[in-house]
């Protein structure tokens, strides 16, 4: 059990804490994002950049945000880094049942529908 085999190398645990822990460093919530029904988005500020959490309960489907920041990346929950859709100043993020983060953000909201 745990994150670390006997011979402790890492499992997918130990990397899934890696990367949240990265995305997130010492961050502290500050508000969730309404992004449509059965996905989620939560911002976290680590002072002054955010990071922007996406995911969902079941299956998957697109999340368009807009978002700005002159350092901003896309994580996975294992830390590898995801390529978003960009179209009309907003991104895409597919969400899906492992959780992607959105770093280096400055500004960021949710679109007009």
């Amino acid at each position: 059990f745990g994150i670390i085999h006997l011979d402790l190398s890492p499992k997918p645990a130990y990397r899934a804490y890696q990367a949240l822990t990265k995305a997130l460093g010492a961050g502290r919530f500050v508000e969730k994002l309404d992004v449509g029904e059965g996905s989620y988005c939560y911002a976290f500020d680590a002072g002054g950049t955010k990071t922007l959490a996406v995911w969902r309960s079941a299956g998957e489907a697109p999340v368009r945000l807009k978002v700005s920041g002159a350092k901003l990346g896309t994580l996975d929950y294992l830390g590898n880094t995801v390529n978003l859709g960009s179209k009309d100043g907003a991104v895409t993020v597919v969400a899906g049942e492992k959780v992607t983060y959105v770093t280096g953000v400055e500004r960021y909201g949710v679109p007009a529908k």
